[in-house]
């Protein structure tokens, strides 16, 4: 008898578990269903926690023209989220003792004029000054998509000046994670692909990643969008893995991702130190490719990904053994709300739910006063005309779409989750105007 109290107890707590388990995968869908409910995520979704899965579900469509329904089997590009498998082959690299941290570039690559200034270490946080290859604007619209070379990518930055001492700022650049893929093939005399599967994919058992998804036959192969707008969509290129490389080439599906949590959670991969110095913060909350936070009062390791047609984000929080892994084929919708309110509702937190905007009509008279160009960055400027009483915005380089009015000086867009504010001087003249999107605010003065 007195064996069978602790049993029963034991069951009685097991039982609760399960059910509030049970309650959390159902509040983990309903806000994943609102989401698409109101256009606003298409794509995979995982959340697991103590090595239960709460939550796995494909929302909207893998191929729109097709109707496919997505599923969690489905497999996308990460983008940057390749960042840390990358960070994590030098860290092994590290291990064999064919690399250091504090190695110097002129060590690999003597020819870069800052070669002996920038470090492993720099490169892998972000801290080298190098110019971002990605910011050449002729290279991304007409090179991307295609294969390249090296020696292509090295005329991007080679003869650019440092923007800064190595070490003293943070500025993210994709040219740093380029050359880590480089070096590493150097120094191993191996593919990088080639060393991503020997130390990651197959000890984590990440079965269905790799790198070339242009080449991809798969019945799980996601179609990627620039644009979903309800049944139609803009499909996207498909970014050459020589073109994203050690900086964004993998793919794989939201099982691939929880597979890699699992085999950090119980050092499958990297040793003890190695995982220190991965997760130890340089410069603006960055580390070794995952930047290193807090939420709800807990330590985050993160990393997003967007690259044509695909926005990504994996989550972990270590300590509490949760992973929430959000993989979208909508690259005009961010996903990183999506994560944090996922990992909300699973400790308890107030979550703000997405909420369908409502539409009012605001006399031609007023909205004849926003007609203009407003200038977000030099290369970036946001054009706005009144086309038939209808309010129409066009940025830079994208098609042009209809604004609906939800108060006489806020605007938002019904294909992707951004809003417009205009803002008025003093003497009531538009000035500005403010983009809200991503959890982002974005001033741009008006030049005409």
């Amino acid at each position: 008898m007195i064996l069978r109290k602790p049993l029963l107890l034991l069951t009685a707590l097991a039982v609760a578990t399960f059910s509030f388990a049970q309650s959390q995968s159902g509040l983990l869908d309903s806000l994943m269903r609102q989401y698409a409910a109101h256009k606003k995520f298409n794509g995979s979704v995982l959340v697991a926690k103590g090595g239960k899965v709460l939550l796995e579900q494909g929302y909207g469509y893998k191929n729109v023209a097709a109707k496919t329904p997505a599923t969690a089997a489905d497999l996308y590009q990460y983008g940057s989220v390749t960042k840390q498998f990358t960070a994590a082959v030098i860290l092994k690299l590290q291990e064999e003792k064919k690399l250091k941290l504090e190695d110097k570039l002129s060590k690999f690559f003597p020819q870069f004029s800052f070669a002996d200034s920038v470090t492993l270490r720099h490169l892998l946080s972000h801290t080298s000054g190098i110019f971002n290859y990605t910011n050449d604007a002729r290279f991304m619209n007409t090179e991307a998509v295609k294969p390249t070379t090296q020696a292509r990518i090295f005329e991007l930055f080679a003869n650019k000046p440092l923007a800064f001492a190595p070490g003293s700022k943070y500025s993210y650049s994709n040219s740093n994670y380029m050359l880590l893929g480089y070096i590493a093939e150097k120094v191993s005399g191996k593919p990088y692909e080639a060393l991503v599967r020997q130390y990651i994919l197959k000890p984590a058992g990440m079965n269905t990643a790799g790198f070339d998804f242009a080449a991809l036959k798969s019945g799980n192969k996601s179609t990627g969008y620039n644009i979903i707008n309800g049944n139609q969509a803009m499909t996207a290129g498909i970014v050459d893995s020589s073109a994203s490389y050690a900086a964004g080439a993998l793919y794989g599906s939201v099982y691939d991702l929880y597979a890699w949590h699992r085999a950090l959670q119980k050092g499958k991969v990297l040793s003890a130190q190695s995982m220190k110095q991965m997760e130890t913060v340089a410069l603006n909350n960055y580390a070794l490719g995952v930047v290193v936070d807090t939420a709800y009062g807990k330590r985050v390791v993160s990393h997003g990904g967007g690259i044509f047609g695909f926005i990504t984000d994996f989550v972990r929080y270590p300590e509490e053994d949760l992973a929430i892994v959000v993989l979208s084929n909508n690259g005009a919708v961010p996903v990183d709300n999506i994560a944090k309110g996922l990992a909300g509702i699973v400790f308890g937190q107030k979550v703000e739910w997405p909420a369908a905007r409502t539409e009012i009509t605001v006399p031609v008279d007023i909205l004849n006063n926003y007609v203009g160009e407003y200038e977000i960055t030099p290369a970036f400027k946001m054009m706005i005309t009144l086309e038939g009483g209808q309010l129409m915005a066009q940025a830079t380089g994208q098609s042009k779409n209809p604004l609906f009015a939800e108060s006489n000086t806020k605007f938002f867009l019904k294909v992707v989750d951004a809003q417009l504010q205009f803002n008025k001087n003093a003497q009531g003249e538009v000035e500005s105007l403010t983009l809200f999107q991503g959890g982002r605010e974005i001033g741009g003065k008006k030049i005409k």
